[in-house]
Formats: C-alpha cells, structure tokens, sequence
C-alpha cells in the first residue's frame, strides 16, 4: 500500500460517498441553443453566393444577413438563459407561444 501525499487543508476524495454535481437544466439548455446557433450560422454563411445570384447583390452585401443573424443571436442567447432562470417552464412556454403568431392558412 502506497501513502498519497495530500495538501494541508484540503480532504482527500472517499471512495463514491460524494453526489456528483447535476447540470442546471438552464445550463443543458443554452449548450443546445449555442449548437443550434452555430448550426444556423454555417447555414447562413454557405447561403451567401446563392444570395448574390437571387439578389443580383455584391458579397458584401450578401453577408450583412449572415451578420445580423449572428448579433442578434450573440444577445438573445444569453437573454433567453437569464428569462429561463427567473420564470416557469410553464410561463416560458406561454410567453414563447404568445409571442409567435401561427403560420398556417385557412
């Protein structure tokens, strides 16, 4: 048996009494938003030369949606995380249908 050195006010880790932290469901939450946020942005970047044959515009001009996309993005995630930790899952849900009118035609 080996002795391990432990420093002077620090407890050496038992064997599996401790809980293993949980991931805050907020937290789980803005890991996917941020994926799906890189997942669009790839979208809007490879979407720019097709922007310019449609638009009859230069690049410059055709990247300023893919610039937007991501600003906007850049402050409604972090947003989006602070609204999800001050209300329900319930009231989130409403206030997220509420704000989307539906898309459907008679």
């Amino acid at each position: 048996m080996t002795a391990t050195y432990v420093p002077a006010g620090i407890e050496p880790p038992t064997s599996g009494t401790a809980e293993p932290r949980r991931m805050p469901p907020v937290i789980r939450l803005l890991v996917l938003a941020t994926f799906m946020v890189v997942i669009n942005e790839t979208i809007m970047i490879n979407a720019i030369p097709r922007l310019t044959t449609d638009m009859h515009v230069n690049e410059q001009a055709a990247q300023w949606p893919s610039t937007a996309f991501t600003l906007t993005m850049a402050a409604v995630t972090p947003a989006t995380g602070r609204f999800l930790q001050r209300v329900t899952a319930r009231r989130a849900f409403a206030t997220a249908m509420a704000g989307c009118p539906p898309t459907w035609t008679a």
